[in-house]
């Protein structure tokens, strides 16, 4: 039986450390929510060769209510889970460029981290004066989306007021750059024209799951039908001609040079 426990954790007393910066001292990621910034500190736990990094809301910068924002997972109602998954994905993100700038893959597993996608395009359009369109697609062939979980119960939904009141901070910031809030919300809906849709962080990769899966049944097809055809041809049957025959067997490499390109350019 599985059993939950939030007990009072002590930093000093756990195997993580402050993330140091020269001349800055203790990283600490600001992040835009409704009426105020909070003060995200950033942590460090050394895994063998790799560091893993932390997002902490309890800071003495931060009121009550929001120190508490990442005390606990998978509680309080939507509106506590959005600000815990746009912490995990701006905050994130927003790491990734204070310390690795260069890093050119970004792995979301589910939709946890997705707001990532958005931030990491936000900050390419601001950076290099390009449209928020034309920065989506120059950053969507390094992001990498996992889906453990492909049924509708695995993926959060909210609500459009929600997304209206914790994201306005992207329109203003990308005032100018071809985007509006509707636009973003958008992006999380299967039919971005339907106002009252939910936004779903597991939309985004909603096409491209089904693109993969009709690959693998087709080609699972093929190799039913490859099966039975050399059944035939044991027994001396040649129903199809040899052109017939060296066509068919370029269908494999045609469809792993469709995914290739697929990968390269993510066209949804």
């Amino acid at each position: 039986m599985q059993q939950e426990l939030y007990p009072f954790n002590e930093p000093a007393m756990m195997p993580i450390e402050p993330v140091i910066l020269p001349q800055v001292g203790w990283l600490r990621i600001p992040l835009e929510l409704p009426g105020r910034v909070i003060q995200l500190r950033v942590w460090q736990a050394t895994v063998g060769r790799v560091k893993l990094y932390l997002l902490d809301s309890n800071g003495p910068l931060n009121s009550p209510a929001d120190r508490g924002i990442t005390a606990k997972l998978y509680g309080g109602g939507s509106e506590i889970r959005l600000m815990q998954e746009i912490i995990l994905g701006v905050g994130g993100w927003r790491i990734v460029e204070a310390l690795r700038p260069n890093v050119e893959i970004c792995h979301i597993n589910e939709g946890h981290a997705a707001f990532a996608i958005i931030e990491r395009a936000r900050q390419l359009a601001v950076k290099a004066k390009l449209s928020f369109w034309e920065a989506l697609w120059a950053t969507r062939a390094g992001n990498v989306f996992t889906t453990h979980t492909p049924v509708a119960a695995g993926f959060d939904t909210f609500r459009p007021d929600l997304l209206r009141k914790y994201l306005p901070y992207v329109e203003g910031e990308l005032a100018g750059h071809g985007v509006t809030l509707e636009d973003i919300i958008g992006l999380g809906r299967i039919d971005p024209e339907n106002p009252d849709e939910a936004f779903n962080v597991g939309a985004w990769d909603q096409a491209w799951f089904h693109a993969k899966l009709a690959f693998v049944i087709l080609l699972s097809a093929y190799q039913g039908w490859l099966g039975a055809y050399g059944r035939r041809l044991a027994r001396g049957e040649r129903p199809l001609s040899n052109k017939a025959v060296r066509m068919i067997n370029e269908i494999p490499g045609v469809a792993a040079a469709i995914i290739v390109v697929l990968v390269i350019v993510r066209p949804f």
